[in-house]
């Protein structure tokens, strides 16, 4: 095999990569324009044959399945129905990292506001940890 096919199949695998827990934070203007509001945002993804399932909400114990679920390259776009409500999820994938966008539709109301997310991984004691990353590209 040519080193730079290997490269591009490699490349290409790890972009579409997003099983996991990723947890972040999901930032809207605020009531009446004022301010800015945050609130918590919990993926727990799953890549099988390229279906993307899962579940989404705030945390552990508020999660809600994925449908629609689907990856292209390094986008990565899934709806959740919590209530009445439908949200579309639409992020992009730099490596340990997706940032995106969220529109949640209710009683012919929208509204939409931006997410960012981060994987977890465990440490060899089994922990679950936040990858972190340095200015120079690598992580600790």
């Amino acid at each position: 095999m040519k080193p730079g096919l290997f490269f591009l199949l490699v490349a290409s695998a790890i972009a579409g990569d997003v099983s996991g827990t990723w947890r972040g934070t999901i930032t809207s203007p605020g009531q009446g324009g004022a301010g800015v509001q945050s609130s918590p945002a919990y993926r727990e993804l799953k890549l099988v044959n390229g279906q993307l399932t899962g579940s989404a909400g705030q945390d552990e114990g508020e999660v809600y399945p994925i449908r629609n679920g689907k990856v292209e390259g390094d986008q990565v776009r899934f709806e959740v129905a919590p209530g009445n409500a439908v949200m579309t999820f639409v992020l992009k994938q730099d490596g340990e990292e997706m940032k995106g966008t969220v529109r949640r539709e209710e009683d012919g109301r929208a509204a939409n506001a931006e997410i960012t997310v981060k994987r977890e991984t465990r440490d060899g004691g089994g922990r679950q940890r936040w990858i972190r990353r340095n200015d120079w590209g690598g992580s600790y």
